[in-house]
C-alpha cells in the first residue's frame, strides 16, 4: 500500500523526517542546520514545551572560550562582553550544546544603545528563541553599517 501524499504530514512527522536524513549526513554543517530546521518547523507549527534546568557540559566553558577568542559580534561589530549565543538552544537540543556551528558570536556591551544577545537572540525577552537569529544579526548589520 502506497503512503497517501495528499495528506499534510504533523510537525512531529516532519521533523522526525528531517533528523532522519541529518542522522544520513557526514558533514556537520550540513547535520546542524538540518536539526535547526526540524526545531523550527516544529516550533512554528505546534511549539513543545521548553525543558529548562539542563546541565551544561563540563566542555562548555573551554570551548565557549576558545570559540569567542579573535571574534566579534556578529551584529554591531563590538568586541566586549561578548557571548556565545546557540542557534538551538541547548536546553531544547543538547546534541548541539558543543557544535560550534550552532553557535553565533552576541555582545552585551550596549555599544550603539544595543545589547545584541538580548535583543537578536531572545527577542528582547531571556524566555525566548530566536529562530531567526542568522537573519536578523545580517540586517541589523547591515542597518548599523548605514549609520557609520
Amino acid at each position: 500500500m502506497e503512503p497517501d501524499i495528499t495528506q499534510q504530514p504533523t510537525a512531529e512527522e516532519v521533523a522526525a523526517a528531517l533528523l532522519a536524513v541529518a542522522a544520513l549526513g557526514q558533514d556537520n554543517r550540513f547535520v546542524v542546520t538540518l536539526r535547526r530546521l526540524a526545531y523550527q518547523f516544529h516550533k512554528l507549527h505546534e511549539p513543545a514545551p521548553m525543558l529548562y534546568g539542563v546541565a551544561r557540559s563540563s566542555k562548555w566553558s573551554a570551548l565557549r572560550d576558545e570559540f569567542l577568542e579573535g571574534k566579534c559580534c556578529a551584529s554591531c561589530g563590538g568586541t566586549k562582553s561578548l557571548v556565545a549565543h546557540h542557534r538551538v538552544p541547548f536546553h531544547v537540543d543538547q546534541s548541539l550544546e558543543l557544535e560550534v556551528d550552532n553557535l553565533v558570536p552576541l555582545c552585551e556591551a550596549g555599544k550603539y544603545g544595543l545589547n545584541c544577545h538580548l535583543l537578536l537572540g531572545h527577542l528582547g525577552n531571556w524566555r525566548r528563541v530566536n529562530v531567526d537569529v542568522d537573519s536578523d544579526v545580517i540586517r541589523w548589520a547591515h542597518a548599523l553599517m548605514d549609520e557609520v
